[in-house]
């Protein structure tokens, strides 16, 4: 009880903190958008968003009390870094929401026997699974002074272009004695309240946590043995077949290596605009794309 009043005044603070400087912040951009607004010079209002777009992730930093890493490869954040992030969560949205439902709805899908099965027990791993899954990502974020967050973003991206590839490729339908995940976040985003049942190769769930080791090389232990623990646990309740998990940390470690080179090469190459246009675009084809499906 003392740790969660501590937990709760401490949020409470977080958002007064956050009140006060949003007031702050929409003051000075609410002046330059009106001074921008008088200005006829596309390239001056450019620049105006721009400013207001570094404000904003000032504000962020100011309220989390994030300390930017001293180390010189830990780029300071940009417009540019904003763009990117949101480009990211555009395409996460689509993965999540258009994607997997997509997968869903396939025909022609195959089931396999696991021989693995009949050496394992079966119950609902629900409730663990999400446990450790979310509980690493407010690992993650507590530690995210330690954290890239370009690598990060790119490594998550380049990690579920891989997953859609498989498993367009690979189209296993559930095993008949699956005890689906119950993952009230992951059906609030897609909108529908029957859970993921053909979501299988590879593991998306093992992948993320073994990714997160490489990323946090500090913390790698802990972050693979919850990636272990995730995998026996999906087979038991027959989410996932044994070589879905088996093949996951493989491709977290392609996504990882292709997700450095992408941020590198992205960082150096495209421009903030492109970055938001993107952006805007898969999510808007995401929109579309949704409406069409539960209609």
């Amino acid at each position: 009880m003392c740790y969660l009043y501590s937990y709760s005044s401490t949020s409470v603070c977080v958002i007064h903190k956050f009140v006060h400087a949003s007031e702050e912040m929409f003051d000075h951009c609410g002046q330059l958008i009106c001074a921008t607004k008088r200005v006829r010079d596309v390239s001056v209002q450019l620049s105006t968003y721009r400013s207001i777009s570094n404000e904003l992730a000032l504000l962020i930093l100011r309220v989390c009390s994030v300390e930017i890493n001293a180390r010189q490869e830990m780029n300071p954040i940009t417009a540019c870094d904003g763009a990117e992030v949101f480009m990211s969560g555009a395409w996460w949205w689509m993965y999540a929401t258009v994607l997997l439902q997509w997968n869903e709805r396939r025909r022609y899908l195959t089931e396999i026997q696991d021989p693995l099965y009949a050496y394992l027990p079966r119950f609902d791993a629900s409730v663990p699974v999400m446990i450790v899954l979310y509980g690493s990502f407010a690992f993650i974020g507590w530690n995210m002074k330690s954290v890239n967050v370009m690598d990060l973003c790119w490594s998550l991206n380049t990690l579920f272009i891989c997953r859609v590839m498989v498993l367009y490729l690979h189209p296993f339908k559930g095993h008949r004695s699956m005890i689906p995940l119950r993952d009230r976040v992951i059906e609030i985003v897609q909108g529908v309240q029957e859970p993921l049942r053909h979501d299988l190769s590879f593991s998306g769930h093992v992948s993320m946590l073994t990714l997160f080791g490489f990323l946090l090389p500090s913390h790698r232990l802990w972050f693979w043995c919850s990636a272990s623990i995730t995998a026996v646990c999906l087979t038991c309740s027959r989410v996932h077949y044994s070589a879905d998990c088996m093949i996951a940390p493989f491709f977290a470690y392609i996504g990882h290596c292709m997700g450095q080179f992408a941020a590198k090469m992205w960082r150096t190459n495209v421009s903030f605009e492109v970055s938001t246009g993107i952006g805007l675009a898969l999510f808007c084809a995401g929109t579309l794309i949704r409406k069409a499906m539960l209609t």
